[in-house]
């Protein structure tokens, strides 16, 4: 075989292997999402128990709880995203899906310590 045919050849592996590269990346991209649970209900009804365990007045309870729902949100949709998940209700399915409830839970606190270190900034936004 002469060496032009030889080049011609290592040209075109070379090109099918970055073809099969790329295609690749493409199907990894665009794969389908998994469906886990994650418990708010009891998520929410826990840091509620929480709070009034502390003795916290109502209004403050009120702040606080809406604080968590914030740090729940933003927590859930990172948490979406990073992982290629959709996040639902245990309700919400008959079998199948995994409960990722306490590591969720975990991340929510992790966001919550980091949302309130960021409004300590400012003392008169009343959650700390």
């Amino acid at each position: 075989m002469k060496l032009k045919h030889i080049t011609y050849v290592v040209a075109l592996l070379n090109i099918l292997m970055a073809g099969a590269i790329v295609f690749g990346a493409f199907l990894y991209q665009n794969r389908q999402p998994d469906i886990i649970t994650f418990d708010l209900k009891a998520t929410l009804k826990q840091y509620q128990g929480a709070l009034d365990e502390k003795g916290i007045a109502q209004k403050a309870q009120i702040r606080r709880i809406n604080h968590f729902s914030e740090a729940i949100s933003v927590t859930t949709q990172a948490y979406s995203m990073a992982h290629n998940v959709i996040i639902v209700v245990p309700n919400a399915v008959i079998a199948g899906a995994v409960d990722r409830t306490p590591e969720i839970q975990r991340e929510v606190i992790a966001t919550l310590k980091t949302m309130n270190a960021a409004s300590r900034v400012n003392p008169n936004d009343g959650v700390n």
